[in-house]
């Protein structure tokens, strides 16, 4: 917490976020996944995709489709017996041959739906034993 304070003093607050950002993402443990999955975007549209990893704070992706960093967009996840779509924003984007690579964070769930999450999560790290 020292080093936040130390750097929100020298930066300001919108980088030092951006930084404490850029840290917990490296302290969450990744679990591979590459499930297929569908991103719905604010206009409607839909795009396939691929969930390459995912952790409890979001999840990196693979498209074909370039998408605008920033962008709020729901992620498609199927479950044993149902779907849903968990919001993420889209923070990052790297290209990897033909496809585009983004890092995701979860966005606030809708109340009642936070054990949809759960259960995903559960579910992958039952696949990676």
């Amino acid at each position: 917490m020292k080093l936040v304070q130390t750097v929100l003093g020298l930066i300001g607050r919108r980088q030092a976020k951006q930084v404490t950002d850029l840290l917990e993402r490296r302290n969450q443990k990744r679990f591979e996944d590459g499930t297929l999955t569908t991103l719905i975007l604010p206009d409607g549209s839909r795009v396939a995709g691929e969930i390459v990893d995912v952790t409890s704070g979001g999840m990196c992706l693979r498209t074909r489709q370039s998408l605008v960093r920033g962008t709020r967009v729901g992620c498609r996840v199927d479950f044993a017996r149902r779907s849903a779509t968990l919001g993420m924003k889209l923070l990052w984007e790297r290209t990897n041959g033909d496809y585009y690579e983004y890092g995701a964070r979860f966005v606030p769930v809708v109340p009642g739906t936070e054990h949809l999450l759960d259960n995903y999560l559960q579910g992958v790290l039952l696949r990676a034993a």
